[in-house]
């Protein structure tokens, strides 16, 4: 399918019936606000899918991390990890494609191509394009032999730049005045790090 076919808004194309039933969707609502919070992520080692048979492991030492949380809006409220401005290189769509294919578990996830899928406006970006990294905390029934448990996954999300900005000016409530957008998150300071880099600084 594809997620810009759509003429009256964006398109959720890749949201599966088990996260559907939840109400998690992988399109930010119209109209929904945000707040800005600090979490925390533990040091941990992550398992790198280099290839379909093959794999490394890397160790990240964690760190606080800030966290966008919905606060008004209509369905499951999302709830993004910032990770940092990105560049989408070939190696890197190519990776994230790989490693979050939606097979593998329980429940079903959406394939690689959500990655690539702006949560605002739904467009897909090409490689060689700047934007934003997020990891987007979805839920989803996950069948069992005799049950129906949920399940949890951190899917890495890339934002256009310009729907990030503007959710930075317009979309979150901060204590006091919007900041200027931070360094980390500016795709104009310097150049941006490699997609698959950001996921596995903070992959949980």
């Amino acid at each position: 399918a594809d997620p810009q076919a759509s003429t009256s808004g964006p398109t959720d194309a890749f949201t599966t019936p088990g996260m559907a039933k939840l109400g998690c969707s992988l399109i930010v609502p119209p109209g929904a606000r945000f707040k800005l919070m600090t979490g925390r992520i533990d040091a941990r080692t992550v398992v790198d899918k280099v290839f379909p048979n093959r794999t490394r492991e890397i160790q990240y030492p964690g760190g606080t991390v800030w966290v966008l949380e919905q606060s008004e809006g209509a369905g499951l409220p999302h709830v993004h990890v910032l990770a940092g401005a990105v560049q989408v290189d070939n190696i890197s769509a190519r990776k994230l494609r790989l490693e979050f294919d939606g097979t593998g578990d329980a429940a079903k996830w959406p394939d690689g191509r959500a990655v690539l899928q702006c949560p605002s406006c739904a467009a897909s970006l090409k490689p060689g394009s700047p934007g934003v990294m997020t990891l987007h905390l979805l839920l989803s029934e996950a069948h069992a032999p005799a049950q129906v448990a949920i399940a949890m996954r951190l899917q890495p999300r890339l934002w256009c730049l310009r729907c990030f900005e503007a959710l930075w000016a317009t979309g979150i409530d901060f204590l006091n005045d919007a900041p200027a957008l931070p360094a980390f998150l500016d795709a104009e300071y310097g150049p941006p790090v490699p997609a698959i880099d950001r996921v596995h600084q903070l992959q949980g």
